[in-house]
């Protein structure tokens, strides 16, 4: 029977990736509802959870979210869609290289079990 603490930590990256995005999700809902999509329909984020504001000023960086004036933002909806593609890209290439791993372990295990016997 395994530990359930130890396997805790190899879920932890997806935990957090899984946090990340819903983060994210709730601030383009925010602005897409606030109808926040110009400069001149900005509307104040001020959040409080940490995770939030970190992943804003992210999306802030990477273009997705404009700042029109101090605390006023809006959706930049070209930007968003090229943020949430790269994402997907950048998951798929992570995904194909586990996969990748994964395949080599299983080769290299079967040849080390081929040798001992």
């Amino acid at each position: 029977m395994t530990n359930p603490a130890v396997s805790l930590p190899t879920f932890l990256p997806l935990l957090i990736a899984v946090a990340m995005r819903r983060a994210e999700q709730h601030i383009h809902a925010d602005l897409v509802a606030a109808g926040a999509l110009s400069a001149d329909t900005a509307v104040a984020l001020a959040y409080v959870q940490p995770l939030r504001r970190t992943r804003l000023r992210r999306l802030v960086a990477s273009g997705a979210v404009r700042s029109a004036s101090a605390g006023h933002f809006y959706l930049d909806e070209a930007a968003w869609a090229t943020h949430r593609a790269s994402r997907r890209r950048r998951a798929l290439v992570a995904l194909s290289i586990v996969l990748a791993l994964a395949g080599v372990a299983v080769v290299a295990a079967s040849v080390w079990s081929w040798r001992a016997d």
